[in-house]
């Protein structure tokens, strides 16, 4: 296996680290965002009524009847509407905000696990895993408020390991926290928050030594979050009539908890599919990262920062496993913590000196069989509906790269092996939004 240079830690190896995973989600996120028109309900929806925001000044897009447009809580529609605004009404620009908070979470996910204690190459590698997922990568590109709670959930996170982690300087992030908590609320209404907060208050309970301040800290915060929360209800009651508070509210997402969309019941293991789509192509690794863990779990302690990925794992998939909405928004919150845990433990692995690990080698040749199948097979199936080869002429670089990352993980150059797969995914992610997104959008216009 291939001994890797030792990386210093400083300052500079920092930067270069956070630049790449910068640049790696600004590619996938900005590359080619406005070349497809604004297309089904959610989108339409969301930029109906921002566009009515940015040309009547009224936050609440209100109908003359007393009611709003709005089917959701406002925030997102008021990010969208400011940036509609700035650029002028084009489907670059409205997507423009959610790609922002794509390229946000997962410099923020490289924070977290640089804070955390995880090394410059473990933290970007989360960075990366989590910027080059299937799923995360759909919801980055489309005018929709699940990226934006994902921002906040995970801003709220890395606040709160602040707060529990740093003797002074603790109000600066109690207050991000807090303002975290209410515009995930805000934002797309309880779920974010209720996977924040769930995963905060058992990864407290879990720790070794728990220290009184923390449960404080995480229930002062909480309490504080609900003040905007119900300054907009308020406002709400004030300005609107009838029952139009139901969709505008945070109430509008507390239906999916208790089964009131009987159109989306659908069963867990549904969910876990979708899950385990979305996360592709890590979620091959992911079994083995969760059975490395538990590995490492009978030789010693649990460390606190595997700890809390761990937590935020599970919480993550239970909530979302036990949903009855079958709404993206309640799929991916779980995507930064299984980014984390594929990450860190990649890394960690990589970076020993000790033989390879056989399931870590058996999933990575099955990714490498699936950058080679992939490309193979976007290309014939784009020939035989459009009956034309730029398909294969597209998908040609990441073919290349799917073998060349076969031959590497054959030799055993696992680093170089996972450079190349990120590579090659970032190609496969862009011709499919290229050669499928672009083709369904310009037959649904």
């Amino acid at each position: 296996m291939l001994q890797l240079s030792h990386m210093h830690d400083g300052n500079q190896v920092t930067r270069a680290c956070l630049t790449t995973v910068v640049y790696v989600s600004a590619c996938l996120s900005l590359v080619g965002l406005g070349k497809r028109h604004v297309w089904g309900p959610d989108e339409l929806d969301v930029v109906g009524a921002a566009t009515a925001i940015a040309h009547v000044d009224d936050p609440l897009a209100s109908r003359p009847e007393g009611q709003s447009i709005m089917e959701r809580p406002p925030f997102f529609y008021w990010i969208v509407a400011a940036a509609l605004r700035f650029g002028g009404e084009s489907a670059f620009w409205a997507r423009f905000p959610v790609a922002l908070a794509a390229i946000s979470a997962a410099t923020l996910l490289f924070v977290l696990a640089r804070h955390q204690g995880s090394s410059n190459l473990q933290a970007v590698a989360a960075g990366l895993v989590l910027a080059t997922s299937y799923g995360y990568f759909q919801s980055g590109r489309q005018c929709c408020p699940d990226m934006v709670v994902c921002l906040f959930t995970v801003a709220a996170l890395l606040s709160f390991r602040q707060i529990c982690r740093l003797g002074s300087g603790r109000a600066g992030w109690y207050a991000a926290f807090v303002l975290c908590l209410s515009a995930a609320c805000l934002t797309g209404g309880w779920i974010g928050p209720l996977v924040t907060v769930v995963s905060l208050a058992f990864w407290l309970l879990l720790q070794k030594h728990l220290r009184p301040s923390g449960p404080v800290w995480l229930l002062s915060g909480c309490i504080l979050a609900l003040v905007p929360i119900s300054i907009w209800m308020w406002f709400v009651s004030r300005h609107l009539t009838g029952n139009a508070t139901h969709g505008v509210s945070w109430f509008s997402a507390t239906r999916c908890l208790v089964g009131n969309h009987p159109p989306h019941s659908e069963p867990f293991f549904h969910h876990l599919g979708r899950i385990l789509i979305g996360s592709l192509p890590w979620s091959l690794l992911l079994p083995w990262a969760v059975a490395y863990r538990v590995r490492g779990l009978r030789r010693r302690a649990c460390d606190e920062s595997v700890l809390f990925a761990s937590v935020w794992l599970i919480v993550s998939l239970v909530i979302q496993l036990i949903l009855t909405d079958g709404r993206e928004a309640n799929l991916f919150l779980g995507y930064p913590a299984a980014a984390l845990l594929i990450g860190t433990c990649l890394v960690e692995v990589l970076e020993k000196e000790s033989d390879e690990d056989f399931w870590l080698r058996f999933s990575s040749k099955t990714l490498a069989l699936l950058m080679i199948v992939v490309p193979i097979g976007l290309g014939v199936a784009y020939w035989y509906r459009e009956g034309s080869m730029l398909g294969m002429g597209v998908l040609m670089p990441a073919l290349c790269l799917g073998l060349w990352a076969y031959g590497k993980a054959s030799a055993g150059r696992w680093m170089h092996f996972y450079g190349i797969v990120v590579t090659s995914v970032m190609l496969l992610l862009l011709s499919y939004d290229r050669l499928v997104s672009m083709q369904l959008n310009q037959r649904a216009h």
